[in-house]
């Protein structure tokens, strides 16, 4: 089964209230070992004196109409 939704519209579809922002119990969950890796890791850049480079990249829209549509 597909659904399709514009981004604006699934607050509604979904029941979002102001009640519900932001969900107290989280959405994110974290693998405890590799945090505990990463935890090291930054320890150890910042202990050698280096600086700490961290980004997030998002991307979407692999398809080839909508990139046609931004350029």
């Amino acid at each position: 089964m597909t659904c399709n939704a514009a981004v604006l519209s699934l607050p509604y579809a979904l029941g979002t209230t102001v009640e519900t922002i932001p969900f107290s119990s989280g959405f994110l969950k974290t693998d405890p070992q590799k945090a505990a890796f990463w935890r090291e890791k930054l320890l150890m850049m910042r202990l050698k004196d280096r600086p700490m480079r961290i980004g997030l990249v998002w991307a979407g829209a692999p398809h080839a109409e909508v990139q046609a549509a931004e350029g």
